[in-house]
């Protein structure tokens, strides 16, 4: 459902959706084999991410906003990978 994101305007709805169920995801898979030490997985940035993505259609918002999101978005996968790279060394 991720590639939802590729159609135009869709996705300042749908990344509420995906940014805080990737996270879900890697936090289920964590408690399952025991491990607590990674967090929320990144669930609190991908909210803000969010937030930010719907907050830049919004004209003299975006001027703040837009960075913010770009700056979310690049730290968001960084985590992602990071916990991707827990998952593969386990």
């Amino acid at each position: 459902m991720v590639w939802l994101l590729m159609i135009p305007c869709f996705p300042l709805v749908w990344n509420f959706f995906v940014f805080q169920r990737i996270p879900e995801s890697f936090a289920s898979y964590f408690a399952s084999v025991g491990r607590t030490d990674v967090g929320d997985c990144g669930k609190q940035m991908g909210l803000w991410y969010a937030i930010c993505t719907a907050a830049s259609a919004v004209p003299l918002v975006n001027y703040i906003a837009g960075p913010a999101s770009l700056v979310l978005l690049v730290i968001s996968l960084v985590k992602f990978n990071e916990l991707k790279g827990k998952i593969a060394a386990a």
